[in-house]
Parts: C-alpha cells; sequence; structure tokens
C-alpha cells in the first residue's frame, strides 16, 4: 500500500549542508523525493539453516577462531561453567554473510575428545566484524553476556553488539528468538511494538513498521548512511538519541498528527537540520506555544508553636497550591511533550 505526498519545489531543491553532531561538514544528499509507503507489523519467519563448521580451529592465546563451509569465521571465547556446562560466546565474526549456529564443536586438546559448546550470547570486540553486512542469529542465543556474567537479553544488550558492526545492513532472527524479533532486517521488541534498533550500515529511506508505538534510545544512533527516516502514524514516544550522529540524514516524515513524546536530545544536529514533515494542520502539536502561567508557589509550613487556626490555614493554602500545580503540569505537559522538535526550523506541512 502507498500513500503518496510530494515535496514543495523549495524542499525538492533543499540542501542541508550544516554541522553534523560531531561537528564535521559532510556533503548530504538532496532531500529524497519518493513517495511515502508503509511497511507491515509481519515479523521475518527466519527458518535457519547452520552452515558446516570446520571442527579444525586457530587458537591465539585468547580465542578460538572456526571456519564454516559458507566461507565466514567465527571467534569465540570457549568454556566450562557448573551451571551452563560447556558454553561459548562469539567474540567477533569475518565474511560478508553471516550465520550464527546455535552449538560449536571443537577437539579438546588433552584428551581428543568432540566436545559441544551452546553458542549462549555475544560479547563482541571493538573491532573485528567491520566485514559482515547480513547476520542470521539461532534462536537458542539465551543470553546477553557482559562484565564475564551471563544476563537476560535486552535491548541494551542488542544495541551495544550493533554497534560492534558499522557495516551491517540486516539482521535475522530465527523465529522463536528470545524477546526480539526482526522486520525488513531491523530489530523489534517480540510484540512489534517497540524499534529496538537499525542496523548501522543500513542506507536510504527507512521506514519503521505501521504499528510501532516507541522508538527505543538509540534506535538510529550512528545509522550515517540512512537519508531520511518515515515514522507511521502510531507512534507514540521517540527516545533519548533516538536519531542522532546520522550525517546523510536529510528528511523526516512524522505522520502521527499528535506530537510523539520526546527528550530534549531525541533528535541529534543533524536531524534537527533536516526537513520535517508534519500533518497539514498539526503544527501547533509539534510546536506549541509556552503557556503564559507561573509556577505557583507552595506554602510556608507553620512554626511549631502555631496556634490550630493557623494551621488550618496552612492547611487550607497548601490544599490550593495542590489544586493550582496540577493545573500548572497540566498545562506544561503538553508543552514538554514534544521539547525533541524545538529546534527544527525547516518545517513542512503536507497531506501523507
Amino acid at each position: 500500500m502507498k500513500k503518496i505526498a510530494f515535496l514543495s519545489l523549495s524542499a525538492l531543491l533543499m540542501l542541508a549542508a550544516s554541522c553534523s553532531d560531531d561537528n564535521n561538514e559532510p556533503t548530504r544528499p538532496a532531500v529524497p523525493t519518493d513517495p511515502v509507503t508503509s511497511v507491515p507489523s509481519v515479523a521475518d519467519q527466519v527458518t535457519f539453516n547452520a552452515p558446516e563448521q570446520n571442527i579444525d580451529f586457530e587458537f591465539d592465546g585468547n580465542y578460538y577462531t572456526f571456519e564454516y563451509s559458507n566461507g565466514q569465521k567465527i571467534t569465540y571465547t570457549l568454556a566450562n561453567n557448573s551451571t551452563l556446562g560447556y558454553y561459548a560466546v562469539v567474540k567477533k565474526m569475518q565474511g560478508e554473510n553471516v550465520i550464527v549456529p546455535a552449538e560449536v564443536k571443537a577437539i579438546r586438546a588433552s584428551d581428543g575428545e568432540e566436545l559441544t559448546y551452546k553458542t549462549v550470547a555475544f560479547n563482541l570486540n571493538q573491532e573485528g566484524s567491520e566485514t559482515v553486512k547480513t547476520l542470521t542469529i539461532s534462536k537458542d542465543i539465551t543470553g546477553g553476556y557482559a562484565n564475564n556474567a551471563l544476563g537476560d537479553l535486552t535491548a541494551t544488550w542488542v544495541r551495544a553488539q550493533l554497534e560492534m558492526m558499522p557495516n551491517l545492513e540486516k539482521v535475522e532472527l530465527e523465529k522463536g528468538f528470545v524477546n526480539f524479533t526482526t522486520i525488513d532486517g531491523a530489530i523489534y521488541t517480540n510484540d512489534l511494538k517497540t524499534l529496538v534498533a537499525v542496523p548501522r550500515g543500513r542506507s536510504g529511506i527507512f521506514t519503521i513498521a505501521e504499528d510501532t508505538k516507541t522508538v527505543d534510545d538509540r534506535a538510529f544512533y550512528y545509522c550515517n548512511r540512512l537519508t531520511a527516516i518515515t515514522f507511521p502514524a502510531g507512534i507514540e514516544s521517540i527516545g533519548d538519541e533516538a536519531v542522532t550522529f546520522n550525517e546523510m540524514l536529510v528528511l523526516l516524515n512524522m505522520e502521527p498528527s499528535v506530537a510523539p513524546a520526546t527528550s530534549e536530545y531525541s533528535f541529534g544536529k543533524m536531524a534537527q537540520t533536516s526537513l520535517l514533515r508534519i500533518p497539514a494542520g498539526s503544527k501547533n502539536s509539534y510546536f506549541p506555544a509556552k503557556p503564559e502561567i507561573e509556577r505557583p508557589v507552595a506554602p510556608s509550613e507553620p512554626s511549631l508553636d502555631a496556634s490550630d487556626e493557623e494551621y488550618m490555614e496552612y492547611l487550607d493554602a497548601l490544599a490550593e497550591y495542590n489544586k493550582a500545580l496540577d493545573a500548572y503540569n497540566e498545562e506544561m505537559s503538553v508543552y514538554e511533550r514534544p521539547v525533541g522538535f524545538r529546534n527544527f526550523t525547516n518545517v513542512e506541512e503536507v497531506n501523507f
């Protein structure tokens, strides 16, 4: 299904050349003229086929590197634990299209016995996985690994691993993966309501799935090859630093008619100098005027030797203060909710 919204002539001619989040000034592309499209909230149903593993390995004193039939190499730490048994943690990957299997087989040097290590997590090194463009992961990866301890699979852990793969364009999680799934190569929560992270190597125009409610913190962090992002009409909140360090970004299509809740730092400088397109008639929601209202001042508490009459007057004043504070907070909430949009100056109202 396509929904078309054409840009004005001024927008088509705009070249958003301004300082980036890290104070560089890259040459940015022209605003894309592609029509706005929608992406259904349907999880990728990935069938997992593990490549054959060569049981021989390279050992550098810390890590074990195995080669697979599809040409990929995966480097692991291998260990034995009273609770986990024999387990493996992925440290780096080499190859363009990497498939991470559920287990690793290795010959124990001491007695030649073949052992099976369960792949439990990723704890990628800063260097070593730059070649990866597509990544497919077994559903049997069970935990996040940090500080020498195995923990739950969290959004923070997911984003930390993606940060180590600057050229990654697409992720596929096998059906049944714990907590997360993928749509169009990006990672969402299993309920399909939250966009967790977009691979850093993704380029061009990215459209968030149509039933998404929340864009998580740092979801587009360092996605510096994207030129445009479309936020569907159901988006309710955009997390801290969600769209930051995006050097090529020149267009944000924001379809909600009511501005999503944002933090002061939801958008970085490059995003803020992009063209922001919002629904016709919604400007007051995205850029509300600051209410002309003063924050009420709390009454002073009476002294310990105050009379009953003075104390009752204080309680009456306190009740009035609380009522006025509620009214103040309600007025300010409308103003504070879209705080992240305040620095956008290039804004167009369109019919999506």
